[in-house]
């Protein structure tokens, strides 16, 4: 095997085993030593494709909100309804298992480079809070529902679209994963419904 596809595959291995460990832990609870033992490369593999475990987060990042992004986009095209869209877009979000959102954004703030922190949170904005505020605006601009601040109106679609994620389950919540369900109550309990 030549040594160009060893370093490919230690690449991907590198990836795969971020995926798999960010997935389910923090940035802080993550060690190189797991990450290495993980992916089965030695530690100069490590740093010669991504310097150290701060970028390797960061890569993995980026590449799983650009997967969320395309999905997002995926499930959303040509959808005439705007409620129809903030379903699939709240599903997407609260069904997404390879990507912790609201932990991978808090690992973002505990990263020492502002560089890789602001990577980071653009690369939620453009997969996430990007493709939601289209929505939010499509569904405003068919009538459907009128918006006073579309950012906090935003914030407060995605931290439902994960409180009724099955896959969170908060305790005492009784969440269902009834993406339908909280786009009804987000459009009539948070949001002004127009006639």
């Amino acid at each position: 095997m030549s040594s160009e596809s060893n370093t490919a595959s230690g690449r991907v291995r590198l990836m795969e085993s971020a995926t798999k460990l960010f997935a389910e832990r923090s940035y802080v609870e993550v060690g190189i030593a797991e990450i290495l033992k993980v992916s089965g490369v030695q530690a100069p593999t490590l740093y010669h494709h991504f310097g150290d475990k701060e970028k390797l987060f960061v890569a993995w990042a980026e590449q799983a909100f650009l997967k969320l992004g395309d999905e997002i986009r995926q499930s959303t095209n040509d959808m005439a309804d705007p409620l129809d869209a903030l379903t699939a877009l709240a599903e997407r979000v609260g069904e997404c298992a390879y990507l912790p959102i609201f932990r991978t954004l808090d690992s973002a703030k505990r990263l020492r480079d502002l560089n890789n922190v602001a990577r980071i949170e653009q690369a939620y904005f453009r997969a996430i809070f990007e493709p939601l505020c289209i929505a939010l605006m499509a569904a405003s601009d068919a009538g459907r529902i009128a918006i006073d601040a579309i950012d906090r109106s935003a914030s407060v679609f995605l931290m439902g679209s994960l409180a009724v994620s099955s896959k969170n389950e908060l305790p005492g919540s009784g969440a269902d994963s009834n993406y339908r369900w909280w786009v009804n109550h987000f459009v009539f309990g948070f949001i002004r419904p127009l006639p």
